[in-house]
């Protein structure tokens, strides 16, 4: 009486490392899936920039004549309509083509280097998304009117900062938390190295 074997058929177990799966089966990637994620957060960050900054320039433009003041905290703080064809904060005036030149190049070299830029820690990802929103803020005046809106004063009685606006300050702030990060957080301290040759 012969005696016979079944044997059950495992099922195939489809795993990658890193990664789970979906109810439908179709793999979630992992390293590279999540930086991708992360792209889309800096243009969602620069698409507010430039939304909030062009939306205060025209409020602005059609409710103040140039170089008229709005007291906002008392003196120190005012609302003042400038036009700048210089960089930010009113440096090195009519320069529209090169600071045209220099806010493409430094909007398209962000968005090449996306990639890159997705792997760094949060708060890069973000300084480079405030970057890449103040320079095409400015850069939609200056190819549209051939100079920048400025309108946010600041000082004490004559003693003022120049003017700005919403774009300058996301450059700013974009570049200084970058120069902080690199400075201060992209070289870990290193370790103590083991001592070897203790003494008896």
């Amino acid at each position: 009486m012969g005696t016979s074997t079944t044997t059950r058929s495992r099922p195939a177990e489809n795993v990658t490392d890193g990664a789970s799966v979906e109810g439908g089966g179709r793999p979630i990637t992992d390293a590279a899936g999540r930086q991708a994620g992360r792209i889309p957060a800096m243009f969602l960050i620069a698409a507010v920039i430039v939304m909030f900054d062009q939306v205060t320039k025209a409020v602005i433009v059609h409710s103040m004549r140039m170089w008229a003041s709005i007291d906002i905290l008392g003196s120190v703080v005012r609302l003042t309509r400038t036009h700048n064809s210089g960089a930010a904060f009113g440096l090195f005036k009519d320069g529209r083509v090169v600071f045209i030149i220099i806010s493409a190049a430094a909007s398209i070299a962000i968005i090449l280097f996306r990639r890159e830029i997705a792997k760094m820690r949060s708060w890069e990802r973000a300084s480079f998304g405030l970057i890449l929103g103040g320079a095409v803020g400015n850069l939609i005046d200056r190819v549209r009117v051939g100079s920048v809106v400025d309108f946010l004063d600041i000082g004490i009685d004559s003693h003022r900062w120049p003017a700005f606006n919403v774009a300058d300050s996301a450059i700013t702030i974009g570049v200084t938390i970058l120069a902080f990060h690199l400075i201060f957080l992209a070289h870990p301290h290193p370790e103590s190295a083991p001592e070897d040759n203790r003494e008896s």
